[in-house]
């Protein structure tokens, strides 16, 4: 149970930091949204609407569409941290480590946290 515990705090700190990472890459994310409009009124500026070529356009629609999907992967990785340290506290919560329950808990504790450790990496 101890081991446990212990495990389960090292996840709740893991989860804590994948939300500080989470909010600090919203954070680029939104600072990189706003040069993407700076950059778009800075061409319309620079020249008239019409002058804005298609290719320009197509490369901030795929940039766009990159940063949709770096905040999806993000927002994934994260709420799989939180599933996992979940799944750890109610594995704590389940009690014994002699019952064949904590023996497969405790396996699903260790996987868990690798999977955690491999979303840091």
């Amino acid at each position: 149970a101890k081991d446990l515990r212990k495990a389960n705090a090292e996840l709740t700190m893991q989860v804590q930091a994948k939300e500080g990472e989470r909010k600090r890459m919203e954070d680029q994310l939104g600072k990189t949204r706003n040069e993407l409009r700076a950059t778009v009124e800075s061409l319309m500026e620079a020249n008239n609407e019409k002058a804005v070529t298609k290719a320009n356009v197509s490369r901030l629609e795929t940039m766009l569409e990159r940063m949709k999907h770096e905040q999806q992967e993000m927002q994934q990785r994260h709420t799989a941290a939180l599933d996992a340290a979940a799944a750890k506290a109610k594995s704590a919560a389940d009690g014994g480590a002699a019952s064949p329950t904590a023996v497969a808990s405790s396996a699903k504790v260790h996987a868990l946290t690798a999977q955690v450790q491999k979303l840091k990496e």
